[in-house]
């Protein structure tokens, strides 16, 4: 475990509800490939402000990253109305195939 990793854990065991370490700490989880402890960290930041955009697009990575894609993608979606949203480009283009696809329901067989 790394100096910056145990430092953000003990200062989030003294304050935690700091919300700018919580994402820091669930940033890091999510990049060393952490994914479930990663979302668990977004979630409970979203508790803190549902509205946190950032925090809406780092769980969507995590959905995403754990084969959860229609839930990332939901998740995504919403992230684009909410303060702090910024773009994620494999989230985007996820988003651009799905809404380009028509569903299955639209077919049907005819004999």
């Amino acid at each position: 475990m790394d100096d910056s990793r145990e430092a953000l854990e003990r200062a989030l065991l003294a304050d935690p509800f700091d919300a700018a370490r919580r994402a820091r700490y669930a940033a890091l989880l999510l990049e060393a490939g952490e994914v479930a402890p990663a979302l668990a960290q977004y979630e409970l930041l979203l508790r803190q402000a549902p509205d946190d955009g950032a925090a809406s697009v780092g769980a969507a990575r995590a959905l995403l990253a754990l084969g959860r894609d229609g839930e990332a993608l939901t998740r995504y979606e919403a992230a684009r109305r909410l303060d702090g949203f910024e773009p994620d480009p494999t989230l985007e283009q996820r988003a651009a195939a799905a809404r380009r696809a028509e569903p299955a329901s639209r077919f049907s067989v005819v004999e």
